[in-house]
């Protein structure tokens, strides 16, 4: 993919170490090396560094003293409360979009979907999808779709990194990596909140996307259950 060329060094930096953390499932905990980044991107480490402030500032990393920056490890608790807050913005985010959704809003919703259909059907024939990111990814874009047909400035901005860090927590932390019935169950989930937006029933899409919120945590507690 081609870097915008507008972009100054440390959105270069951010971008890249935030797409290693997902392509490479780097687990909780693990050390990120300012010296080792810096020549894997042949960046200074000036944007290294600015790129680490707003990552655990965005709750990506933790910074120990003496120690470096690390992976952040998420309790369950705080877990739920990014499920909380989630389900918040994007109850909001389908009131919205049901008023101010365009065409190409849809259309790009749609996309989403059809990715998700491609990750199972890659799923189901035992092959790779030719997507780069993992079938979390494509989850993310069909909610990031629906929090950018609200057209709010302020849900957007919130949206940014409460998504990516719930979609890295599942991803990184469920003790099975997904199932294609789990792949299947998000899909109609995910096609019955769409549906219900392009009919515009406004309460059975909010009744929706809560339990479908709701029905991620439950599934997440499940598998990772120390009992």
């Amino acid at each position: 993919m081609a870097e915008n060329k507008r972009e100054t060094s440390t959105e270069v930096a951010y971008r890249r170490i935030l797409r290693k953390i997902i392509d490479e499932r780097l687990a909780p905990g693990t050390p990120l090396r300012e010296n080792v980044l810096c020549a894997e991107f042949q960046l200074s480490a000036t944007p290294i560094r600015e790129a680490f402030r707003k990552l655990e500032h965005e709750g990506w990393l933790q910074n120990l003293p003496y120690r470096g920056c690390f992976l952040r490890e998420y309790t369950p608790e705080e877990v739920e409360e990014l499920f909380i807050m989630r389900e918040s913005v994007e109850v909001i985010a389908v009131r919205r979009a049901l008023e101010r959704a365009t065409a190409e809003d849809m259309a790009t919703i749609e996309r989403a979907l059809a990715q998700q259909r491609r990750h199972l059907e890659c799923e189901r024939r035992g092959v790779s999808p030719s997507e780069s990111l993992p079938a979390t990814s494509a989850d993310i874009d069909f909610h990031d779709a629906i929090v950018q047909a609200s057209h709010s400035p302020t849900l957007l901005r919130r949206n940014n990194s409460l998504r990516a860090q719930i979609g890295y927590v599942i991803l990184l932390t469920s003790r099975r990596p997904a199932q294609g019935s789990d792949l299947a169950d998000t899909l109609e989930e995910h096609s019955m909140v769409y549906y219900a937006l392009r009919r515009k029933w406004g309460d059975a899409a909010e009744l929706l996307i809560r339990r479908h919120i709701r029905g991620g945590l439950e599934k997440y507690l499940e598998s990772n259950c120390s009992c």
